[in-house]
């Protein structure tokens, strides 16, 4: 899959990213790529959101981060919807 980045400032003055990716892969939520969704993910676009000059994670990272209105970069309610995840299962 390529993944296409992009840095913008949005009207509340925050960053986030806006990507452009092959759609055949699903959006897993798996933040940190180690093929599995635990609390570390949503801790790293916590991270990432609040320092992101500190806390970078990967291309592929972002993108399957990016599961809460999929298309709009990562923000906290990406990170809300993992941990809705986590505790249905």
């Amino acid at each position: 899959a390529i993944l296409y980045v992009e840095r913008v400032m949005n009207s509340e003055q925050s960053t986030s990213a806006k990507y452009s990716a092959d759609l055949e892969k699903e959006r897993s939520g798996d933040a940190n790529v180690d093929g599995n969704l635990t609390m570390a993910d949503a801790v790293i676009i916590m991270q990432s959101y609040v320092n992101p000059e500190k806390y970078r994670s990967t291309e592929e990272g972002r993108y399957n981060a990016d599961i809460h209105n999929t298309g709009d970069g990562i923000t906290p309610k990406d990170d809300l919807a993992i941990q809705e995840k986590l505790l249905k299962k």
